[in-house]
C-alpha cells in the first residue's frame, strides 16, 4: 500500500508511526531538490488516514495517539505537503496530550479507547499510556518545534530538562534502552 510497517502488537501491526518515523528519516529538508514523488505518495497516504479527531493511531482502526500523531506531523511537516487546516488539527489534538501537572506528554488522554480496541477489560492498567513519558515529550515537543508551534513548548523543555538522569541520559517507556529517548530529547533542546 506504499507504507511502512512492523511492531506487531495487540493494537496489530504500526503503519502510521513507522512511516511517520521512516519517512521523516528519508525525506530531505523541506524543498531540496530532489525530493523524490514516491516520498510525497506517502505523505499523501497519512493524510487520507487522519483521523476526525486530527491525530493518528498506530495503525488503521487503532485509536489516535500523541506519539504516532508526532511522527506523522514530523514527516509532513518535512514534505512540506499538509494543509494548514490539517495542521492546526493535528497540534490540537496534540495539545490535548499535553499534561498540565509536569508539561509532559502522554501516548493516549484517554487509554480506555485503546484498550476498548483492543478487548482489554478494566483489570488492565493504562497509568503509563496515560502519564507523561519523555520518548513521547521529546518526540511531540519536536513535532511542535518544527511546525512553528509554540504553544506548550516551555512546559515540555522543562519537563524534558527535569527527566534527565544524573548520568545525563533520559529513560524511555516504550523502548528497552535510553537511546531512543536521550536522541530524541538532545534533538528537542538542540
Amino acid at each position: 500500500d506504499g507504507l511502512w510497517s512492523d511492531f506487531l502488537t495487540l493494537a496489530g501491526e504500526s503503519v502510521f508511526w513507522v512511516s511517520g518515523y521512516v519517512g521523516y528519516a528519508v525525506a530531505p529538508r523541506r524543498g531540496a531538490p530532489g525530493e523524490e514523488d514516491w516520498l510525497g505518495r506517502v505523505g499523501s497516504k497519512i493524510l487520507e488516514h487522519q483521523g476526525r479527531d486530527g491525530g493518528w493511531g498506530y495503525g488503521p482502526g487503532v485509536p489516535s495517539d500523541a506519539d504516532s500523531t508526532s511522527w506523522c506531523l514530523l514527516f509532513l511537516s518535512r514534505l512540506g505537503t499538509q494543509s494548514q487546516e490539517s495542521q492546526e488539527k493535528a497540534l490540537l489534538f496534540l495539545s490535548k496530550h499535553q499534561s498540565p501537572l509536569d508539561g509532559g506528554f502522554r501516548t493516549y488522554a484517554m487509554p480506555r479507547e485503546v484498550g476498548r480496541y483492543m478487548m482489554l477489560d478494566d483489570s488492565v492498567s493504562f497509568d503509563g499510556w496515560s502519564s507523561s513519558q519523555t520518548c513521547v515529550t521529546a518526540v511531540a515537543t519536536r513535532a511542535l518545534l518544527e511546525t512553528g508551534s509554540s504553544q506548550g513548548i516551555d512546559a515540555a523543555m522543562d519537563h524534558i530538562r527535569n527527566s534527565q538522569t544524573p548520568e545525563g541520559y533520559w529513560n524511555s517507556y516504550w523502548w528497552s534502552d535510553r537511546l531512543y529517548a536521550t536522541v530524541n530529547c538532545m534533538e528537542a533542546l538542540s
